[in-house]
């Protein structure tokens, strides 16, 4: 990825992103109802997640990322991230939606969590 500083492109490197694939809650910043979805991979500024709803590039969304207690060797956590997507990437019938993770929280969750099938 390049970035222009006023002084020509820099090469960013990418961030490492990681194949885990958990259940994740979205929506567009603002609904009342949340819609399931499924991870892809993760890194610390982004997830790329599978969904049924198509969301514009830009929209603001919110997403619980819900990470089951054989992955974080204790009780589950929920990641609660707010950012923006970035790309939806069409599938029938599920497509592919890049979103950022501008802030974030852990928040530990008392209820069990299902992994993925």
């Amino acid at each position: 990825m390049q970035q222009d500083y006023g002084g020509g492109s820099v090469l960013k490197p990418r961030t490492q992103r990681f194949p885990i694939q958990v259940p994740l809650e979205y929506r567009v910043t603002g609904e009342a109802g949340w819609n399931e979805g499924t991870t892809i991979n993760i890194s610390r500024s982004g997830v790329l997640f599978r969904s049924v709803k198509e969301i514009e590039p830009a929209t603001p969304v919110s997403m619980k990322i819900l990470f089951p207690a054989n992955l974080t060797g204790g009780s589950g956590v929920n990641l609660m991230c707010w950012g923006h997507i970035v790309r939806s990437e069409p599938a029938e019938p599920i497509r592919a939606l890049a979103a950022t993770i501008d802030h974030s929280r852990l928040k530990r969750t008392k209820r069990p969590i299902k992994p993925n099938r």
